[in-house]
């Protein structure tokens, strides 16, 4: 790849904030498995190649930093990194949705929502801004770097206010649309809950403590980063006693998986014990807009994702097995007796 954009020799321009563009190719971040095989294809080992993708944060630019020879300039806005800090923790959220609101207050210590949102738009409006607003939405235009250049001033104080957004947040069961309602935004059909970008994007944070803390200076005193995650996943209501918590978190599963494997795992466990009707309803079929989806692809997902890992991977299998057992199957290929022969 590095010799044939030599020869191709390709400029690559950084599009600030007043620099809009529509004729562009969506740069997809690799999931860590995509990109340890990337690796593994270039002369790492595939072990060498996963544990790689994870240190770097899936993030080319902090692979380039990990290197003797890596350098990046330093973003402007680290200035005033204190500033951003609430903003790096929820990576993104919807601004019209109360709920959303109200864990940004919480984050930012901050009594109105107004108050706490006025100087991201001067953050906005940088050259090479660390946030973009569209839509309504929040977002970090790259949340690795941005959490690598700011971790470092995450206190205890921070750090309290994210386990308790985090669990309020991944606490809230949102139920499946019913028929007539598939067509309806997702926005209103779970009115009172928070976005999907607020829970992709605290996710993502948890998964950027745990294996980007050596890169970005963070630290959790008289604990571990890893301990930190682990403890704010454990501590989510519900999660190793509630199916519908599997099918709200369907989405941020893979990301939760990575970011804490043994209270995954551990969580996982304890609902597969027993009877098998307290998990079983995730495998209920439910119409989608083209075909038929179920709720438990995020747990074969995230199952999928540790298999990589020897230390794990007994336990993986003896999840899927029991998963294939407790299958009644369905229209669906894509099931767990698939991926324990894999």
């Amino acid at each position: 790849m590095a010799g044939y954009l030599a020869r191709m020799g390709p400029t690559v321009v950084s599009a600030g904030a007043d620099d809009k563009r529509n004729n562009h190719e969506d740069l997809r971040r690799p999931s860590s498995t995509e990109l340890g095989k990337a690796l593994s294809g270039m002369g790492f080992t595939e072990q060498e190649g996963y544990d790689l993708a994870r240190r770097c944060g899936r993030s080319l630019a902090v692979l380039a930093r990990l290197k003797p020879s890596g350098i990046a300039p330093r973003p402007e806005w680290m200035e005033s990194g204190t500033q951003l800090l609430p903003a790096v923790l929820a990576g993104a959220w919807h601004a019209p949705t109360k709920p959303d609101q109200e864990v940004l207050c919480s984050l930012a210590a901050a009594n109105e929502y107004s108050a706490f949102e006025a100087p991201l738009r001067t953050f906005a409006k940088l050259q090479d801004p660390p946030i973009d607003y569209v839509a309504d939405v929040w977002v970090l235009r790259a949340s690795v770097d941005a959490f690598v250049n700011v971790g470092h001033l995450i206190g205890p104080e921070h750090l309290a206010r994210f386990a308790e957004a985090a669990k309020a947040v991944f606490s809230k069961t949102v139920e499946p649309p019913k028929a007539d309602e598939v067509f309806r935004p997702a926005a209103q059909r779970s009115e009172g809950s928070h976005s999907r970008w607020l829970r992709d994007g605290m996710m993502n944070t948890l998964l950027h403590m745990a294996v980007l803390h050596d890169q970005a200076g963070f630290s959790v005193s008289g604990s571990t980063p890893q301990d930190y995650v682990n403890s704010v996943v454990r501590a989510i209501p519900g999660l190793s006693s509630d199916h519908r918590l599997l099918a709200s978190l369907q989405d941020q599963m893979v990301m939760l998986a990575e970011a804490a494997p043994i209270p995954f795992v551990e969580a996982l466990e304890c609902l597969l014990e027993g009877d098998p009707a307290g998990i079983r309803p995730i495998f209920e079929e439910h119409k989608g807009l083209i075909s038929s989806h179920g709720y438990y692809y995020g747990v074969l997902w995230g199952l999928e994702l540790l298999a990589w890992d020897p230390q794990m991977l007994l336990r993986v299998a003896l999840c899927l097995a029991r998963l294939a057992e407790i299958d009644p199957g369905g229209s669906v290929s894509n099931r767990p007796i698939k991926e324990t022969l894999i």
